[in-house]
């Protein structure tokens, strides 16, 4: 957005916040962040084990040069990468 229409949109819209200086905006942030439950919690760690098991499956059927296909002959290497 064009910095004269956001200007006019936040002016319009968002009377409670026209007189704010930065730093607020920056401790909202950062409040914000660090409330999000996701970034160290159960399912945080879930998500980081799937998206390394998909990277060693992928890895697997690129070292053996074949097309992503051939994932039967390599189906028993990669079962036990997951595990």
């Amino acid at each position: 957005m064009k910095p004269n229409k956001l200007k006019r949109h936040s002016d319009s819209k968002y009377l409670s916040f026209a007189g704010k200086d930065t730093n607020y905006f920056r401790s909202k942030a950062d409040g914000l962040e660090k409330a999000r439950p996701d970034t160290g919690g159960k399912y945080h760690k879930q998500n980081v084990a799937a998206v390394e098991a998909s990277y060693l499956v992928a890895l697997r059927i690129a070292r053996a040069m074949k097309p992503h296909t051939i994932a039967e002959d390599l189906l028993l290497p990669v079962a036990k990468d997951i595990v």
